[in-house]
């Protein structure tokens, strides 16, 4: 482990220097041009507005850490999908920690891991964290780093992602369409489309905006006949199927688009907003290398599709009307979500059951559907006091289910399972900021919660007892905030924050008879597990330097997190629970600078550094006294530098965008007292492009070196076969050109 360490810290180190030394007579050039700057050239970045108070503030302005990537930039970058945004994100992570292709990723902000600790809102409704809505006609990101507790609730402890759509234009006609075809190393040719159109119905009163979206991915794993090692040690009898190697079996397509209305009544003052979207993935493979992130080679008994599909619709209607000095929003919200997986575990029942080779197959599916309800008032008081108060409700549905599961001719039914969870959230939140002077103000908030968890499972097969078995765990509690803000100059802010947050509990699903020998040998009932918390205490300062020629973001923080939800492995039955086990601290910064340097020369720099360890294991065996936290890499970094200028008349850019990611462990399927190393990684795009009048053409690359980044090992629907663990991985080299249309 402490090398690993040392390899991610030196590995950052590098990455640094590299950006900085490349920045340095950038800097120093920007610096000696200041004084003469007219306003014309100075960057507006610190006076983007943002939304992250619930308010409208400029970004240079909120007492918190925060990234924002704007649309413009989203669409400069070529992002498609949430990776695209996510590594260029200081302190934002990911992993794979669910089985399956669908809802398995979880997203950790500043260390805090696992599922259900980032919020995930697509406008004013929380969805969860494991969906990838396309990155298409997007406003902004927000990027929250802290707990967001009081605001934004249950599932928000380690910080909020928020996607920001674009809204429909009462006054104007727009249209944008875009087209892109690309080539993949080791796989075929890519293309997408994408559109959208924004009508006005009634001038200055009523309009709509309607997006579509197109892509089909080639794939880059191949199938082949063989027998993996393992098998052969056992049994070098073993043979494959007879069948030709199955090229690019990693096929995804995508389809999906929105329309949003906005009806402004009373002079503005009363705006209603309903919107819908859709969205269909469909994967003809599992995008999971074996053994080794640059290994696209799937060495199988048998030539079986592990095909899956994730289609969910969002609907939702805001009203927002100005009155009683401020303001009141209703933010209503309904999504339905529908995904399958299948996975080939033929390999895996050759080596458990000792059968001859035969074609298995295990099938999962899920469907999750969740109401919201979200009433607030915002104050508008224009003295010392403003606050914002609302109350929250919730209902929530998950079912999974895999249906019997045979092994023809020798089982009808290996393992089939059946869940149903009910999840209803109430609660009531305030938040209220109040000025002692021009230039100090203090920050306090709350959110009381009512949740309550109803679980009913079942199981059968020939691994398991035939048995049903049920639970409920409820809970109620209050999370305070507390904050400071100064002024230090007109340009300058400092602040310091002390949040509590917390995730919602549950209840665990195993088979009570199966399980016996391990739970008799725990020191405490885990049929449910309660809420974690943490509080998190940080302090930053943020504004312009050199003249307004430079933006810069800084902040370091300590996390205290405590009866930490963890995953522990029940070996007797093959089954894993999760329980309220033991204590965690981290520690680290964010440091994020961006600006121009010269006319039409731009840059970006962000860091993020997470020290997390467990300081308590809670005696359940989970993670022991001083092991790093799973999945967190201590170091992430991002730049970008972007040239604008004119070439043959035309306006012109150039672009690239570097990003590191620390190495991090994983246990998803290995001892906790031994878990895999995840290598660091580093990716790098370039893009090039010019405008002709309305039409935009660009060329890129993207991960110009190839690298192969390891995401995660994930735990398997059936069972990991030994020695031959599946990384999600990142797509390999990709070169593109790309057209965009906007009227």
């Amino acid at each position: 482990m402490k090398n690993g360490v040392a390899l991610s810290a030196a590995g950052a180190r590098r990455a640094l220097l590299i950006t900085s030394a490349a920045l340095a007579p950038l800097i120093s050039a920007s610096a000696a041009n200041a004084q003469g700057a007219g306003e014309e050239e100075r960057i507006s970045r610190d006076e983007l507005v943002v939304t992250a108070t619930r308010r409208e503030e400029a970004l240079g302005d909120v007492p918190m850490s925060i990234s924002v990537l704007t649309g413009s930039e989203l669409e400069r970058i070529g992002a498609v999908e949430f990776v695209d945004y996510a590594v260029r994100i200081p302190n934002l992570s990911f992993s794979h920690s669910g089985s399956g292709m669908h809802g398995s990723r979880s997203i950790a902000i500043r260390g805090v891991v696992g599922s259900g600790t980032t919020g995930f809102y697509l406008d004013e409704t929380p969805l969860f964290e494991s969906l990838d809505p396309r990155v298409v006609d997007l406003e902004r990101i927000e990027v929250l780093r802290g707990p967001q507790g009081t605001l934004y609730g249950a599932r928000s402890m380690g910080g909020t992602i928020r996607l920001i759509t674009r809204q429909p234009n009462v006054s104007e006609t727009e249209m944008r369409l875009h087209g892109e075809y690309s080539v993949v190393k080791d796989g075929d040719s890519n293309y997408s489309i994408d559109g959208s159109i924004n009508v006005p119905i009634i001038p200055e009163k009523a309009a709509i905006r309607a997006l579509f979206y197109r892509t089909e991915q080639s794939g880059v794993l191949d199938r082949v006949p063989g027998v993996q090692p393992i098998l052969a040690s056992i049994d070098p009898t073993l043979t494959p199927s007879d069948f030709e190697p199955n090229k690019n079996v990693d096929d995804e397509s995508v389809i999906g688009g929105a329309i949003t209305g906005r009806l402004e009544l009373a002079d503005g003052d009363f705006v209603i907003t309903p919107r819908f979207q859709y969205q269909r993935v469909e994967t003809d493979g599992f995008p999971f290398a074996d053994v080794e992130a640059d290994n696209l080679t799937l060495v199988r008994l048998f030539d079986l599709d592990e095909t899956g599909e994730d289609e969910w619709r969002h609907a939702s209607l805001t009203a927002t009307l100005n009155a009683f000095r401020g303001q009141i929003v209703s933010a209503t919200g309904y999504f339905d979500r529908d995904f399958r997986d299948q996975e080939d575990f033929s390999e895996v029942s050759v080596l458990f059951f000792g059968i001859p080779p035969s074609p298995a197959v295990i099938k999962r599916y899920g469907h999750e559907d969740r109401f919201v309800q979200e009433l607030r008032y915002i104050s508008d008081f224009g003295g010392p006091l403003e606050f914002t108060v609302g109350g929250f409700y919730s209902d929530t549905d998950r079912h999974s289910e895999f249906p019997p599961t045979p092994i023809e001719p020798f089982f009808d039914n290996v393992f089939g399972q059946v869940i149903d969870v009910n999840i209803t959230e109430l609660a009531f939140f305030g938040e209220a900021t109040f000025k002692l002077t021009d230039r100090l103000q203090v920050v306090g908030g709350f959110r009381w919660f009512d949740n309550e968890v109803d679980f009913v499972g079942s199981d059968s097969g020939i691994i398991t007892f035939n048995e049903t078995y049920l639970g409920t765990q409820k809970e109620k509690a209050i999370n305070p905030k507390f904050g400071v803000k100064a002024d230090l100059t007109d340009d300058i802010i400092a602040y310091a924050n002390a949040a509590k947050g917390f995730r919602i509990g549950g209840v665990n699903s195993f088979s009570q008879n199966l399980c016996a020998a391990d739970l008799a040998a725990l020191p405490g009932g885990i049929n449910s597990y309660d809420s974690d918390s943490l509080w998190n205490y940080d302090a930053g300062v943020k504004g312009k330097l050199l003249g307004g020629r430079m933006n810069f973001d800084a902040a370091g923080y300590y996390i205290d997190w405590s009866n930490i939800q963890q995953v522990i492995a029940l070996n007797s039955c093959g089954f894993a629970a999760v329980v309220n086990a033991g204590k965690a601290e981290i520690k680290g910064f964010e440091l994020e600078l961006n600006g121009e340097v010269a006319p039409g020369l731009s840059y970006s720099v962000g860091a993020g550094y997470a020290d997390g360890e467990i300081t308590d294991d809670g005696g359940f065996g989970a993670l022991p006294v001083g092991s790093p936290l799973q999945q967190v890499p201590k170091w992430t970094v991002a730049s970008s530098l972007e040239y604008e200028f004119q070439a043959m008349g035309n306006p012109t850019f150039i672009r690239g965008d570097f990003s590191y990611v620390g190495d991090s462990f994983s246990a998803n399927n290995s001892s906790l007292s031994a878990p895999r190393l995840r290598p660091s990684y580093a990716l790098l795009d370039l893009r090039t492009g010019m405008t002709f009048g309305p039409v935009e053409v660009s060329i890129f690359a993207k991960n110009v070196t190839d690298e192969a980044a390891n995401f995660s090992d994930i735990p398997p629907l059936a069972a990991e076969l030994p020695t031959r663990p599946r990384i999600v991985r990142n797509r390999p080299r990709t070169i593109g050109i790309s057209f965009t249309l906007s009227r």
